[in-house]
């Protein structure tokens, strides 16, 4: 989502631009802790589930998404 009101800092964004994020409001109340895990500095598990790099970041961007977090 690019330009018009994301621009204004009087207004409240539009709920178009929450594609890939949570609006705060509708956050979990708790903390979400993520514990990753690297081998030669490359991601290769979360919460101590191995997987490949790609799917590994998708469900890291799910989560960060869902906490409000991009």
């Amino acid at each position: 989502m690019e330009g018009g009101e994301i621009y204004d800092a009087e207004k409240e964004p539009p709920v178009e631009v929450f594609e890939w994020t949570t609006p705060q409001d509708r956050t979990p109340d708790r903390p979400k802790y993520v514990k990753l895990e690297f081998e030669d500095g490359v991601p290769v598990s979360i919460d101590g589930k191995r997987l490949a790099p790609v799917p590994l970041i998708g469900r890291l961007n799910r989560l960060a998404g869902l906490h409000g977090v991009g």
